[in-house]
């Protein structure tokens, strides 16, 4: 694969080769956590890649996360995915 270092040709498939390869060593996981919880919020920053992040009208906080095998177990055990 190709990149120009001028005119940045290639660039956008070789990112999304990057993310499929990425992608498909990783586990993605959707969470619920309390509002209040902002160590764990920030936990999850800091140990997984957010994908997104809303809060809800109840003021829960819906996070999906994407994190290696071994960060997902821990994830998984520490927020009950």
């Amino acid at each position: 694969m190709l990149v120009s270092a001028l005119t940045g040709e290639g660039m956008e498939r070789l990112l999304s080769e990057i993310e499929g390869r990425i992608a498909s060593t990783r586990i993605v996981l959707d969470l619920l956590l309390d509002g209040s919880d902002g160590a764990g919020i920030s936990w999850l920053h800091r140990n997984t890649e957010v994908l997104a992040k809303a809060v809800k009208d109840d003021g829960s906080v819906a996070m999906t996360v994407r994190a290696d095998k071994t960060k997902a177990a821990t994830v998984r055990a520490r927020f009950s995915a």
